[in-house]
């Protein structure tokens, strides 16, 4: 019997013994950690390279100027029919440049534009819209020696720039910059399409196509008294 007490009071005295150590355990403070004084420095950054970003054409590049109702006289709407003509005489008022007209009517204009000296020819195509004005512009390239190509694409942007005019439109100038240096590219926005892309297999033909919006006012058949 005394064993078992004994055995009781101390299996007694070391749980009370045990609970005393972790009491005052958890009553000690934590130490006060002192700010370190040493400053860790990251490696510095050796490369040059900046995350891939798409290029981003302007859209004001894309677009014909704003027309507004005083454009009437000083950039007056065609049709292709006129646009055919007005691309005859400024084809003959450009040295080396020659042009001979397919087709020729209200709706469409179809036009051969050849350049002295230089292994390529461009076949012009202007549709009308639905409001009888000039609103799409196609210039097929067709490169015949590859060692011209260059030279054909500095000449694709001024045939752009001549039927462009002609047909109602100031290209701004950067887009002609783009043509000269960018085989292939699209651009849409805002209605204006700029597109320029090589022909499936083929090596040495291309084509442009331009689109702009036509402005509402083209609409008023009033339009016409304007010119």
């Amino acid at each position: 019997m005394n064993t078992w007490r004994s055995t009781i009071v101390k299996s007694v005295v070391f749980v009370l013994v045990a609970a005393a150590v972790y009491i005052g355990y958890e009553l000690i403070p934590p130490p006060v950690v002192q700010p370190s004084t040493h400053i860790s420095e990251a490696p510095a950054v050796t490369g040059t390279s900046t995350p891939a970003q798409s290029a981003e054409i302007p859209a004001e590049l894309f677009l014909p100027r704003p027309f507004a109702a005083s454009d009437f006289v000083a950039l007056p709407l065609k049709t292709p029919g006129e646009a055919c003509g007005a691309l005859l005489g400024a084809v003959e008022n450009t040295p080396g440049y020659h042009a001979n007209i397919v087709e020729e009517s209200e709706s469409r204009c179809l036009a051969d534009v050849t350049i002295d000296d230089l292994p390529a020819d461009y076949f012009v195509v202007v549709d009308a819209s639905g409001e009888g004005v000039v609103k799409l512009v196609r210039i097929k390239l067709n490169v015949t020696d590859p060692a011209a190509a260059d030279a054909a694409f500095d000449e694709l942007a001024q045939v752009l720039e001549i039927v462009g005019r002609c047909a109602g439109f100031d290209p701004h100038p950067d887009i002609l910059s783009v043509i000269r240096g960018t085989r292939q590219f699209e651009y849409d926005r805002g209605g204006a399409t700029y597109r320029l892309r090589r022909e499936f297999n083929s090596d040495n033909r291309y084509n442009l196509f331009v689109r702009w919006p036509v402005p509402d006012f083209a609409r008023d058949p009033r339009r016409l008294v304007a010119r």
